[in-house]
């Protein structure tokens, strides 16, 4: 694996890792926007996040619907609540969430 696929893959980890929920969040010093950032790069189905995740699944030599699979199974029942109360939160805090 060269130096632009391991950049690439920890950039798609990273992701994975940021919408770990509100412990690993604290732990990192992530506010809610950033899980909501990864929430939107990880699981948008169009638009310019699947497009990022498009290119950086390309970049990283990782064909896109195997890593959309994989993310979604791991992650469906483990984080199924907590993007709507990440979203509540959010936008109590005075953010505006863009779709």
């Amino acid at each position: 694996m060269g130096a632009g696929e391991t950049l690439a893959a920890a950039v798609l980890g990273l992701a994975i890792e940021d919408m770990g929920g509100a412990k690993g969040a604290k732990k990192k010093g992530l506010e809610v926007r950033d899980e909501l950032a990864a929430e939107k790069f990880l699981f948008n189905a169009s638009g310019p996040w699947q497009a990022a995740r498009h290119f950086w699944c390309s970049c990283a030599n990782v064909d896109p619907a195997w890593f959309e699979k994989k993310v979604v199974r791991h992650n469906v029942h483990k984080l199924a609540g907590l993007a709507a109360a990440y979203r509540t939160q959010y936008n109590q805090l005075g953010g505006r969430e863009r779709r």
